[in-house]
């Protein structure tokens, strides 16, 4: 049941992105000789799938980095600590 639901959905998209392609092409007259509207639309998709990878990408360098650095001082900070004299009651 639910492939039947996907496939009717997707039907259903496919035939608006046709619909709202044509009606953009005809709303502006020097777009009606654009060659092919899928094709452009599929490359602005991978574009943008690519962009957001990339910030993922960023984003997790990011984390890592703040996360090296965190550890880093971390360490620093209990190495010292254990170094230093401890201090007796009197």
């Amino acid at each position: 049941m639910s492939k039947i639901w996907f496939e009717d959905y997707q039907q259903q998209w496919q035939d608006w992105q046709n619909q709202w392609i044509d009606a953009w092409k005809n709303s502006i007259p020097d777009v009606k000789d654009l060659p092919d509207a899928s094709e452009m639309f599929g490359k602005a998709l991978e574009a943008q799938e690519e962009a957001v990878k990339a910030s993922f990408k960023i984003q997790q360098d990011a984390i890592d980095t703040a996360t090296n650095l965190q550890k880093q001082w971390s360490n620093t900070y209990f190495d010292t600590m254990k170094q230093m004299p401890l201090v007796a009651n009197k």
